[in-house]
């Protein structure tokens, strides 16, 4: 896998991270938040194959693909002009050994579901951070 450091010149104008530790193995890879919100869209990045990145002529880190970009309903008159708020990565999973992936993101009716892929977590060195 890539390297999943994201660089902190990309959050200039600041960001929120979210950690959560596991000391031991949890009893479920799954992990779900309530997303509270308001005139915001929630729109999922999906996987590009090879040609279509290539014949778009972008490079797309792993942490962008199957993550959420964020734009405001009517405010699109921003620096961007597109409304875009923010975007929420996909998570990187790190064991005490520095082992590394991502987890899966998919919102659902409001629930923002976090899967961290078993097999990592079966043969983890604890603690694992999720970030």
């Amino acid at each position: 896998l890539d390297d999943f450091t994201i660089p902190r010149e990309e959050h200039k104008e600041g960001a929120f991270e979210f950690n959560t530790v596991f000391l031991s193995p949890p009893a479920t890879n799954v992990l779900t938040y309530t997303l509270v919100y308001k005139n915001v869209r929630f729109l999922y990045q999906p996987f590009l194959t090879e040609e279509e990145l290539i014949s778009m002529e972008i490079e797309r880190p792993q942490y962008v693909e199957g993550s959420y970009a964020i734009y405001h309903d009517s405010k699109q008159h921003n620096e961007y002009k597109t409304g875009k708020l923010g975007h929420l990565f996909r998570p990187i999973v790190t064991d005490s050994a520095g082992n590394k992936t991502l987890a899966i993101l998919s919102i659902t009716n409001d629930i923002l579901i976090v899967t961290i892929p078993q097999t990592f977590l079966d043969t983890a060195t604890y603690p694992v951070t999720i970030k």
